[in-house]
């Protein structure tokens, strides 16, 4: 190849328009001759960096372990989402009602596929439902400690 060609496929590598075997064609053109004019020793070093960072390999990752403990806190942050989640959506009054008049938002609960409309039982039902997923986290708080406990000696 004679240096007029590589001149216009180095402008058209500026370009971003060139194919992998253009790009070849120039890399070998370069590699090849030791004296190239000035306005190519640039194209020199862009190349020969290149070459030099496809050669380099990047470190293999490590798999990520996932502990007992974090696997545990991972599963009760879970069920507390739910749980707010829930009673977000039992205890939000739904906008629907007339925020001129004095009338209570309707809150409105299923248990046992009944709907309920009374403020204390859902009341009392999300406290039950609260209550039972800080005693799951607490007994599982406890066993992760134990754990600890054990790995430790």
């Amino acid at each position: 190849m004679e240096l007029a060609e590589i001149k216009i496929l180095i402008d058209k590598y500026y370009d971003g328009e060139t194919t992998l075997a253009e790009e070849t064609a120039i890399a070998e053109y370069i590699a090849t001759h030791d004296n190239l004019p000035s306005e190519l020793e640039v194209m020199r070093a862009i190349f020969m960096t290149t070459s030099t960072l496809k050669e380099t390999k990047a470190p293999k990752a490590k798999p990520r372990v996932m502990t007992l403990r974090r696997r545990l806190t991972l599963a009760i942050s879970g069920v507390a989402a739910v749980a707010i989640a829930i009673i977000g959506v039992v205890l939000i009054p739904d906008g629907t009602h007339n925020t001129k008049t004095n009338e209570q938002p309707t809150i409105l609960c299923y248990k046992d596929g009944i709907a309920i409309e009374n403020q204390e039982v859902v009341m009392a039902e999300a406290h039950r439902i609260l209550g039972g997923v800080s005693e799951d986290m607490q007994m599982v708080m406890a066993k992760i400690e134990a754990l600890n406990i054990a790995s430790i000696h």
